[in-house]
């Protein structure tokens, strides 16, 4: 898959979740910080789940 599309993906995916918790959690003090880290962990999360889909979907138990 190509590099720029794969970071594509991840970041509509970070925007989608994150947008999607912040819809439905009350704003709150610290709730600017939380929605930035959980972006970043959907975004390298789904990153790394593209980049290395062969692996992840690997059911060989050996």
């Amino acid at each position: 898959m190509n590099c720029l599309f794969r970071y594509f993906i991840a970041l509509i995916v970070g925007a989608v979740v994150t947008g999607t918790v912040a819809y439905f959690e009350p704003p709150r003090g610290e709730s600017l910080i939380l929605l930035v880290g959980i972006a970043q962990v959907y975004i390298v999360g789904t990153v790394i789940a593209l980049r290395y889909e062969s692996i992840l979907r690997n059911t060989d138990s050996s």
